[in-house]
């Protein structure tokens, strides 16, 4: 077949080459190239290139070219990449008319999903009809907003009263912030930092939290603050009220006041105790051995005793012993067997001086025979 090295310009405004329906026409340029100089308009309903790389010049690449409808009228429109045959499905990079999302920077609380469509990725089989499929992930390491706007995290279901900001995370993330250590949902506390719950060594200060996280952070932090315990402001505060439960310890349930690293006050079922007091049910006592207790008003004031006193029958815890010691100062009062005072009341002096109290009729008794 005979070849033209050349088509000269006839100087005609339009040049044309027909073949007959369903023929095709082929360029071989021998591994040379086809020059265009002016535009390319294709009319058919396919275009296939096969080529290594396309180089574009052109800064913007418009897809869907002429829609009449209002919006992108197969829902869709975007880039499909062909992933072979060894995969579940072709990428696909989507404009879909049909997702509402809420935008930050229109204030519509009737309506916070108000604007209409967005990017999303896909794969879907190569031969589906729609863009239905799977969502493809997206790596990065940024995304932002203009305008100093909300970055929002929302499930896309429009109009669900139960949406939830959430970003899935591994399982048992919070352990990647704080180091429980073993110890089950109780995060250890910090040796060097008292009060604060135990970090772990990949905690970071901009990590995200999620909620159980949280809440087992806030559990032990009062655990080793004010759940069980108030003390003075400073870590290592030794003045402090400090509640220690059965349940939790094995031994009586107290409550424990120290001031000064000094107990001072402890609280249990059965008694008070007090420095030097303990109070058990209506008994109040020294702590001390041998220790008196002492009543007493203030300045000139009394000690007022509004019911009848009792004193019942002393027991000297001496062996043989039927009175008590005789004081360094003053008078003690105490109450044995009757005697010949008619009484039962007897007292001893710091001069050991040890007697009955007399009754009235024993004195008058006693006037007349004497």
């Amino acid at each position: 077949m005979a070849t033209s090295a050349k088509i000269a310009n006839l100087g005609v405004d339009l040049y044309k080459v027909t073949v007959k329906d369903g023929g095709s026409i082929d360029f071989f340029t021998g591994g040379g190239g086809v020059n265009i100089d002016g535009d390319l308009t294709v009319t058919g309903d396919f275009t296939q290139r096969s080529t290594n790389d396309l180089v574009i010049e052109d800064n913007l690449i418009t897809l869907n070219n002429g829609e009449t409808g209002n919006g992108i009228s197969e829902t869709t429109s975007g880039i499909v990449i062909d992933r072979g045959v060894a995969v579940s499905g072709d990428a696909r990079f989507l404009f879909d008319e049909s997702l509402q999302w809420y935008n930050s920077g229109v204030i519509d609380r009737e309506n916070p999903f108000s604007s209409v469509g967005a990017f999303v990725l896909k794969t879907t089989n190569s031969d589906a009809a729609g863009e239905t499929g799977g969502l493809a992930g997206l790596f990065t390491n940024f995304i932002g907003t203009f305008d100093d706007r909300d970055l929002i995290l929302l499930d896309a279901t429009v109009g669900d009263p139960n949406d939830t900001a959430l970003v899935r995370v591994p399982d048992y993330y919070e352990t990647r912030l704080w180091d429980y250590a073993g110890n089950g949902a109780l995060i250890p506390q910090n040796s060097n930092v008292p009060g604060q719950p135990l970090r772990s060594t990949n905690f970071d200060r901009q990590s995200i939290v999620n909620v159980q996280g949280m809440i087992d952070y806030i559990t032990a932090y009062w655990n080793y603050n004010f759940q069980n315990k108030i003390v003075s402001p400073t870590p290592n505060g030794d003045t402090r009220v400090v509640a220690a439960d059965f349940d939790e310890t094995g031994v009586a349930s107290i409550v424990r006041i120290d001031i000064d690293g000094a107990e001072q006050v402890r609280i249990s079922g059965i008694k008070t105790q007090f420095t030097n007091l303990e109070i058990e049910g209506n008994t109040i006592r020294p702590r001390s051995t041998n220790a008196d207790l002492i009543l007493e008003g203030d300045d000139d004031g009394s000690v007022k005793l509004n019911t009848p006193m009792l004193f019942p029958k002393y027991v000297d815890p001496q062996p043989g012993g039927t009175d008590p010691d005789a004081p360094v100062d003053g008078i003690k009062l105490y109450s044995k067997e009757e005697a010949d005072g008619g009484t039962g009341l007897f007292f001893i002096n710091e001069n050991s001086t040890q007697d009955e109290i007399i009754s009235r009729n024993k004195a008058l008794l006693y006037s007349i025979i004497f």
